[in-house]
This record gives C-alpha cells, sequence and structure tokens, in this order.
C-alpha cells in the first residue's frame, strides 16, 4: 500500500471515528426506568404488548405486522327486568368503575327474585368486563393512533420502537435500571376507513443498546459490548423472538462481567431489585428520536475501513484528502473493480428539458466520482436529478436516493415521468402511509418485471428509437430554419439602394412597425404582419 493510499485511508477512518464520537457526546439524557419515565414524561411511554389484545406472535408474525387495533363500540348498559328495580340501591346498571349494582340491605331474600337477582348480577358482570376490554382496546387504539399523528409531522424528533430484552437491576452506583435492551423503529399507520391502527416492521435494523444502559458503569467496557453485540446480531435472525432470549442473555452478560437472570415478569415487569434480571417483555415504547443507529453505523464503517483487505473508500477519502490526483483516483476505482464517473452516453434519455448548468452537472458526473450541486431552491436540482434517475433507469441500472426530510423525495418521485414511477420505491419511515407504499411500490415493480415480454418490449423499443431519430432529425431541420429566418431579420435594409423613402432604414421588424403604424398613408401596401 503506497503512502498516499494509507494517509487516504487512516484519514478516512478519523473521519468515520470523528463522527461517532460526535454523534456519541450529542445524546440525549439517558433514560434507564422506562415504567417510571412513561409515567412522568410525556415526551415517553409505554404499551406492554402481553396485555394487549391483537398483539402478535412473535414466532408467528404474518407480513411483519407487531399489532393491530380496531376501534370498538362500547355496548350501552343491560337494563335490569323492571320486577328487581325495588331491591337495588341507586342505580341498577352503573357504569363498571362505580358497580357493581348495591342490593338494598333491607333485602329479604324470596326464593321467586332471588334466581332472578343472581342471574342479573351475573348479566352486569359479563357486560362490565367486556365493557373493559373494550375501553382498554380503546385507549391503546386512541394512543397509537395519535403516536402515528405526531411522527407524521414530527419523525425526526420522536420514534416508536418495538423493544424487548427487559433489564432489571439495581446498578452498583445504586441507580435502578428497568429499560429495554433490544430496539426496532416500527411504523404505525391509520386506516381511517376501517377506524384500524397498524404497528408494523419496515425493515430497521435492530439497536442493542448496551451504552446507553451501562455506559457510566464501571464493571462496562465499550469493545467487549459491541464483539457481544456482533456476535448476538450474527447468531439470531430475529434477537427479539423468546427463542434467542438466552443469547440475548449472554450478551447481557458479556456487557457487564455478571450472569444475568432469565425471569418471566408476566404482563406488568417489577420494579429492580438486588438481582440482575432479564424478561422479554415485549412493548412499544414512544420516545425522543436518538442517535444510536448512526453512532452504529459510523461503528460499522470505520471497522471495515480498518480490516485488512478492505477495500478505499475513494468518495470518502475525498472529503478529507486535498487535491488527489486524477490519475491516482482513478487508480485506486480501477483496480477496486469500480468505475469513474456516469456513463450516459452520448444521447442519454432525458425526458425534461435541460440548460447548460444542469447539462455541465452531467458533464461532471461523466468524469468524477461525486459531484456537489448547491443552489437556492427552484433552480432545478430536483429537476436534474430526475432526469438522472429517468436516464440511468433506462440504461437498465439501479438508483439509490437519500434525503434529510421525506417531502424531498415525493417531490423528486413526482417530477418522474408517470410511466417510470412503477419503478421507484418510496421508503419514507415517517409517514402514516409508508408501510402500504413500500408494499405497493414492491408490488408494482413485481407486477412490470412478471408482465415483461422481452422480445415484444425489444421490438417497442426500436421502434421507438427509431421514432425518436426522426424526430430528431425534424427538430433538427426545423431549428436550422428558424436560424436562418432570425439572420434574415438581423439584416439592415438600405432603402436608397431601392430608391424608398428613407423611413424604412433598418430590420425587418422595425420596418413592419413603420408599416403598421403608418397604415392611414401607406393604405395601398398589403397588410404587414404585426
Amino acid at each position: 500500500m503506497d503512502t498516499a493510499e494509507t494517509q487516504a485511508r487512516n484519514r478516512t477512518v478519523g473521519l468515520v471515528d470523528f463522527l461517532r464520537d460526535v454523534t456519541n457526546s450529542a445524546r440525549r439524557r439517558s433514560v434507564f426506568d422506562v415504567v417510571t419515565e412513561s409515567q412522568n414524561s410525556d415526551k415517553w411511554s409505554l404499551i406492554w404488548l402481553d396485555d394487549t389484545p391483537g398483539a402478535a406472535d412473535f414466532a408467528e408474525m404474518v407480513d411483519d405486522v407487531v399489532l393491530r387495533l380496531g376501534h370498538r363500540a362500547t355496548p350501552p348498559p343491560p337494563s335490569p327486568p323492571q320486577h328487581l328495580l325495588p331491591w337495588f340501591e341507586g342505580e341498577p346498571a352503573p357504569m363498571p368503575d362505580d358497580g357493581p349494582p348495591i342490593i338494598k340491605a333491607t333485602y329479604q331474600p324470596q326464593i321467586e327474585v332471588e334466581a332472578d337477582l343472581e342471574q342479573w348480577m351475573t348479566t352486569w358482570e359479563q357486560w362490565a368486563d367486556s365493557y373493559r376490554s373494550i375501553e382498554a382496546n380503546n385507549r391503546v387504539y386512541g394512543q397509537l393512533a395519535q403516536v402515528a399523528r405526531d411522527l407524521e409531522q414530527q419523525d425526526d424528533e420522536r420514534e416508536l420502537m418495538l423493544s424487548t430484552g427487559l433489564v432489571t437491576l439495581v446498578a452498583e452506583d445504586g441507580r435502578e435500571i428497568r429499560r429495554h435492551l433490544l430496539a426496532e423503529r416500527v411504523v404505525p399507520t391509520i386506516d381511517g376507513r376501517r377506524s384500524t391502527v397498524t404497528v408494523r416492521r419496515v425493515g430497521n435494523p435492530v439497536q442493542v443498546e448496551h451504552r446507553e444502559l451501562f455506559e457510566e458503569l464501571e464493571s462496562y467496557v465499550t469493545d467487549r459490548a459491541e464483539a457481544a453485540t456482533d456476535e448476538l446480531l450474527s447468531r439470531a435472525d430475529d434477537p427479539h423472538s423468546l427463542i434467542h432470549l438466552d443469547k440475548v442473555a449472554d450478551c447481557l452478560s458479556v456487557c457487564l462481567g455478571a450472569e444475568a437472570s432469565i425471569v418471566d415478569h408476566g404482563k406488568q415487569p417489577r420494579s429492580p431489585s438486588g438481582r440482575f434480571e432479564l424478561s422479554h417483555s415485549p412493548a412499544l415504547v414512544v420516545r425522543p428520536r436518538t442517535q444510536l443507529a448512526l453512532a452504529e453505523a459510523y461503528r460499522k464503517i470505520g471497522n471495515e475501513l480498518s480490516a485488512d483487505g478492505s477495500l478505499l473508500s475513494v468518495g470518502l477519502s475525498q472529503l478529507v484528502v486535498n487535491n488527489v490526483d486524477a490519475q491516482l483516483r482513478q487508480h485506486w476505482i480501477e483496480r477496486d473493480g469500480g468505475r469513474r464517473g456516469l456513463d450516459l452516453g452520448e444521447d442519454p434519455l432525458f425526458p425534461l428539458p435541460t440548460n447548460d448548468e444542469q447539462r455541465q452537472v452531467m458533464d461532471l458526473l461523466s468524469r468524477e466520482t461525486s459531484v456537489v450541486v448547491q443552489g437556492p431552491p427552484g433552480t432545478g436540482k430536483t429537476h436534474t436529478i430526475a432526469n438522472l434517475i429517468s436516464a440511468l433507469l433506462a440504461q437498465g441500472q439501479r438508483v439509490l436516493v437519500t434525503s434529510q426530510k421525506e417531502q424531498a423525495l415525493r417531490v423528486l418521485r413526482d417530477k418522474i415521468p408517470v410511466a417510470l414511477r412503477p419503478l421507484c420505491v418510496l421508503l419514507a419511515g415517517g409517514s402514516r402511509n409508508s408501510a402500504e407504499e413500500v408494499q405497493n411500490g414492491l408490488e408494482a415493480l413485481a407486477h412490470q418485471l412478471a408482465a415483461a415480454d422481452q422480445s415484444r418490449m425489444a421490438a417497442e423499443a426500436q421502434q421507438l428509437q427509431s421514432k425518436r431519430h426522426q424526430l430528431k432529425a425534424e427538430s433538427a431541420r426545423l431549428n436550422s430554419e428558424i436560424r436562418d429566418l432570425r439572420v434574415i431579420e438581423q439584416i439592415e435594409f438600405d432603402p436608397s439602394e431601392s430608391g424608398l423613402d428613407q423611413r424604412f432604414r433598418g430590420q425587418l421588424g422595425q420596418i413592419v412597425g413603420v408599416l403598421n403604424r403608418e397604415r392611414s398613408e401607406l393604405g395601398w401596401i398589403p397588410p404587414s404582419p404585426t
């Protein structure tokens, strides 16, 4: 490895490590007890899935649906038989929180009403149980529906996490810990027509949040914990699954150098005790958005760049190494099996008009590995990207576009011609319809592939290519005629050569203006164009 490449690699790794450290140092206040935090803060909320109807079993999850709830109508209280009314103290059919019905102290058991009273009390209790269950369902529905609406507007501030592996511990410094080790960002969506809310996994990585829980403890060693995390994620296909709880316990034990006991807390985990315990305790947690996933991504990138035999990231190295020689850069790219620039061909298929500045960007992209384009809104950046995507898709290539805000992706998608949009899959995690959009996009793409007739498409492409050449030739001819006419318009006419009045001196447009202004005097001349 030459000196220049060593310097570029070291500086690139240093950049990634710096970004990771900055991300870690900018983390929000750590929360160690999610139960207490959800009770005392409006920024955190907690829904225990073991206590929620409609929650999926991790072993039998269908279409990655974690939870689906519908809003249900509460039944009205039943009406007691008229002949029993005199025997009740107050309301004979109270609401569940006010019940059960109270029988008067003066009631004297009578054979003819005793059985009816018992039957009525059973009827009321069954209704009250149903009412409480529906009310609990609707509370969770309302909570998740509000979360979905909030995330649509604040997806960069809050997040909904599927969390498992609850750690309960009184740490060595006396701190009470009651928080999940595993967390995965999930997406809630609302179906207003059916009054249902669905929480779905959309392929986000599972985060092992050992640093957030244990970083300040003396027994915690970062390198050891990160190695245990990598091993857990490689051994467990779905770390959230109950069948992998023992692997989570192994990872946890390595993080702190102590063995964790696996327990079943049931529907409501108990407060931390002197024991180091781990329970499955699946939950949905709404919390302020963290940078843990970003920091973990930086760590993995740094590790990959530092590994023996790893490829040099030319794009990243250009950010930290000044004036990299073009030939050296091209050598790095070709040696690692890459290529420099985009090959758009001599006649790229741009569906939208282009100007000189936009074509300059295209030219740079054909020669460079990366190009930075800056400009205020409305200067054609999105327009240029839409042309690039369309031209690359026409060549059968794949394109990945990322953006900090999903609105920018939607604007870009709307710029792409309608015929090409089925080839675009929008993955925007914060939208209430994002999961459906991903599914619809994949289904449309699958349909395009399934319905494709290659021989027919090749013939159609040939016909369109021929028609395009004809239209371009016709366009060139018309432009040539227009240029010739424009040249004629610029000729200065000298009336003295034809013995005409000096009023008719100048270019054709000026002479036409004279004819129009003096129409009354020069009416004998045929009408001139305006």
